[in-house]
């Protein structure tokens, strides 16, 4: 409520802020923080199937889905070492399933670095799964590719879901090759048409990618922009044929 307060307060940003504030999700997260029952289940069925897509999403090698999972509602509903539960972080800026895919991250980056949780490869029972592996980490990296693997599923399924005509442009200019000319010619249409058409075709797969990052993965727009990199890493050669590649 602090926020709130600061917010409205005299010489407050409070006019043009408010009404961007998640202020449902602020006061779902406040009755949590208090360990109200209601509010936990409100909070269950409404973000437990993003808990699920979040920590599958981040998961590891060495940080399993149900690792990240437990220890963030660890975090959220028994308190932190600190004292209190981190829901008394969340102050409403941003959406809570945008906060929680932040706190996920930071958790399986906390559990990437902790020894406890990293068995050394070959090791037997209990004593040596647990002796500290000294091998260089690369958590953010490791985590930043696991949302590039999603993306790119998440760009396949839109691109597949385009209509034929629009596929088939889409096709032609990115995957042939071919220039605008060729594929007017192709088309029986002037070329300045095929310029808009595929405009128009790479706004609309921008949208529906933009909106299912959203709803699955609870990434914002910049969040996926800042993926491009790391998600033309994995836009490569694919062999159809389930062979060796040159062979």
């Amino acid at each position: 409520m602090a926020v709130l307060r600061e917010r409205a307060g005299p010489g407050g940003a409070g006019g043009p802020i408010l009404p961007r504030m998640a202020l449902d999700d602020l006061y779902l997260a406040q009755g949590c923080a208090a360990g109200d029952r209601r509010a936990w289940r409100a909070f269950d069925r409404r973000f437990g199937p993003v808990l699920d897509r979040l920590s599958l999403l981040f998961s590891t090698t060495t940080v399993s889905a149900e690792d990240a999972r437990q220890e963030l509602l660890t975090a959220l509903f028994r308190g932190r070492k600190d004292g209190g539960s981190a829901f008394q972080s969340y102050r409403g800026i941003a959406s809570l399933s945008g906060w929680l895919r932040v706190s996920m991250r930071r958790v399986v980056i906390d559990i990437h670095r902790n020894p406890r949780w990293r068995p050394m490869p070959g090791g037997e029972g209990a004593e040596l799964g647990l002796l500290p592996d000294q091998t260089p980490t690369a958590e953010p990296r490791l985590v930043e590719t696991q949302t590039a693997r999603a993306l790119v599923a998440i760009v396949h399924e839109c691109v597949a879901a385009l209509p034929a005509d629009d596929h088939a442009t889409l096709m032609r200019y990115h995957r042939d090759g071919l220039i605008l000319e060729e594929i007017a010619r192709a088309s029986g249409v002037h070329t300045a048409t095929i310029h808009r058409r595929l405009e128009r075709i790479r706004a609309d797969l921008g949208r529906a990618v933009l909106r299912l990052a959203r709803e699955r993965l609870a990434l914002q727009a910049d969040e996926v922009l800042s993926t491009r990199d790391a998600m033309t890493d994995l836009f490569g050669f694919v062999d159809r044929t389930d062979t060796e590649p040159g062979t």
